[in-house]
């Protein structure tokens, strides 16, 4: 398998970061994580409550515990761990240290909430699309039209 960070294109030449962890191109579960605010600043009177917060604010440790909670088998007639890819979407910004916002998905205020704006239809979903394909892209070349495919919203075709 193969991790780490890249900036990713999606819709409209928006960058987002995204940290990944890749051990398929036709993976059995892609699992797609968007962080919430950001915490590891916050400081704990109980000593073993910073450690884990400290932790779960590292991807390599998100990415490592939803690879190992969804590669397990789903069945008993499993005939062993399932391929997954893991994915953790960057906020596009974090305001005022703490607020996580992802203004190339949605429109939100200052503190990440989402406005009742709403983004032109689908942006959401192809920007998506668009993300995770160019940061499988970048963690393993595509098959030859699959990308462009995808960015010309075609059926995808190999």
């Amino acid at each position: 398998s193969k991790s780490g960070i890249c900036a990713a294109t999606g819709r409209n030449g928006l960058v987002d970061k995204v940290a990944f962890s890749i051990e398929s191109a036709s993976p059995d579960k892609s699992i797609i994580f968007f962080p919430g605010d950001d915490c590891s600043h916050v400081q704990c009177k109980n000593e073993s409550y910073g450690e884990i917060i400290s932790r779960l604010s590292k991807d390599e440790t998100i990415l490592e515990l939803l690879r190992h909670k969804f590669s397990s088998p789903s069945t008993s007639c499993s005939t062993g761990p399932n391929k997954v890819n893991v994915y953790i979407i960057k906020p596009t910004e974090i305001r005022d240290g703490v607020w996580s916002c992802f203004d190339n998905f949605f429109y939100s205020d200052h503190a990440g909430r989402p406005l009742r704006r709403i983004a032109p239809a689908g942006s959401a979903a192809l920007h998506l699309a668009l993300l995770l394909a160019a940061t499988l892209e970048y963690a393993s070349p595509l098959p030859a039209g699959v990308r462009s495919a995808i960015r010309n919203r075609a059926p995808v075709t190999t």
